[in-house]
């Protein structure tokens, strides 16, 4: 996932000088553009379950808009420092999933361990309670026999 983000900003970088993106206001290219990018995050977040997820990755995406939108960003830097803060943000949202997916499985591993320690514990209250009964039960020969030798 790091290694998208490092390809994103490279290319972006690499087509314009940086600007700042600050009251921007798209041409009609430009809308198109910003639209048809929209369009392939959204299918690529609303895949069906079972269906073969086709992630075009950083650059398939840049590629995928067109030779307009490669010349719109490479002729205006405040369009590719739109872009570029937009794209952060999908990659920002794309981390905080995976995280977050991350995430469930350390809890998962915490909740395993500690069933485990639970179940450690109960095994060895389990063995303690059977030890003091074998204890009281050798205690009573004991004392008995020491009876039975007092008597003889």
């Amino acid at each position: 996932m790091h290694l998208r983000i490092i390809v994103v900003f490279v290319v972006l970088a690499a087509l314009a000088p940086a600007a700042s993106a600050q009251d921007f206001q798209p041409t009609e290219t430009q809308a198109k553009c910003i639209d048809r990018l929209a369009a392939l995050n959204a299918s690529s977040e609303q895949m069906k379950e079972g269906e073969e997820k086709k992630d075009l990755g950083p650059i398939g995406r840049i590629v995928a808009l067109g030779d307009d939108c490669i010349a719109a960003l490479r002729d205006d830097p405040k369009f590719t420092a739109y872009l570029d803060k937009q794209l952060l943000y999908v990659l920002h949202a794309e981390e905080a999933e995976e995280w977050t997916e991350d995430q469930r499985h350390v809890v998962m591993a915490y909740i395993a361990i500690w069933v485990l320690t639970a179940g450690f514990l109960a095994m060895l209250f389990v063995r303690q309670g059977k030890l003091r009964g074998e204890i009281e039960r050798l205690q009573g020969e004991v004392t008995r026999a020491a009876r039975e030798a007092q008597k003889k």
